[in-house]
């Protein structure tokens, strides 16, 4: 079973405070937070502005909603700049503001590509 998990992280690349998310959430503990973001399972999910689900808001993809491959959004271009704007979520999408999360294929940060030898 694939388990709907949200993870915002303070910093770009995954770096900095982190908060899991597995259900909808009508206000963040912390207002406008996130520059990066690890989705997982199947299902997408819509971030808002505001708390209550209210105000600007985008859907964010898994990378795959077939075999639920988790979605990654390591830079903040990754999910339309949506940086730090985070103050409620949901799952589903509610939006037509769409963003898939981009693959990271298996050892790989997509930072550092190490050199053949």
């Amino acid at each position: 079973m694939k388990y709907n998990t949200l993870n915002l992280y303070e910093e770009s690349g995954f770096m900095g405070d982190e908060k899991y998310f597995y259900s909808d959430t009508p206000s963040l503990y912390h207002d406008n937070f996130g520059k990066s973001i690890i989705l997982t399972g199947c299902q997408p999910w819509t971030l808002y502005e505001h708390t209550s689900y209210r105000g600007d808001h985008i859907c964010i993809y898994p990378s795959s909603t077939q075999n639920c491959e988790p979605g990654f959004y390591l830079e903040p271009q990754d999910f339309g700049y949506f940086v730090n704007k985070v103050s409620s979520i949901r799952m589903g999408c509610f939006s037509k503001k769409v963003f898939k999360g981009v693959v990271v294929p298996a050892n790989s940060t997509r930072i550092f590509t190490p050199k053949q030898l």
